[in-house]
């Protein structure tokens, strides 16, 4: 979802010295699409139930909160900065160059680019490769794709993950 959810598997599954960057924009966009759900349901949600159970912690706490609440076990560990992916790996890379990028953002072009460029030694990987746009196209794919090829990757997949993995040079 958009919620740390992606965040919290990361943490749960990772040694305990990770910290993890958990960026995200949370911005009222996202909780007003949660409140039209009902209305309009997007087409890439297959069960609304679990999105409909957030519109009450939303409405009072804001999905920001909502989000720290949801990494509070891990809050010595998650780094939680609230701004759009060019800022804010135009900061971070003033002081490391992370290990791995997960990319779970806009779905837009911009962000899988700026990413590899940015972050030429970092391991990208990220969500949403089964996520169709409302013209049923897999856009997320293209840019991965796109990436992939101009770092010499080939693209490994499992359900909504991907993962870009160095090719070995033919013998």
């Amino acid at each position: 979802m958009f919620l740390g959810e992606s965040a919290l598997r990361w943490l749960q599954n990772s040694p305990d010295n990770m910290t993890l960057i958990a960026a995200d924009i949370w911005d009222h966009h996202t909780e007003n699409w949660v409140f039209q759900m009902p209305q309009e349901p997007a087409s890439w949600i297959v069960d609304s139930e679990p999105v409909m159970a957030v519109q009450a912690p939303l409405k009072e706490y804001g999905i920001y909160k909502v989000a720290l609440h949801n990494l509070r076990d891990f809050r010595d560990r998650v780094i939680p900065p609230r701004m759009r992916v060019a800022t804010l790996y135009g900061y971070v890379r003033t002081f490391v160059e992370p290990e791995i990028i997960y990319i779970d953002a806009n779905k837009e072009r911009q962000d899988y680019v700026l990413a590899h460029e940015t972050f030429p030694r970092s391991i990208l990987c990220g969500d949403d490769w089964e996520c169709q746009d409302a013209k049923g196209e897999y856009a997320v794919r293209t840019f991965v794709h796109e990436v992939a090829q101009a770092r010499n990757c080939d693209v490994v997949a499992e359900r909504a993950t991907w993962v870009l993995r160095p090719r070995q040079p033919k013998l």
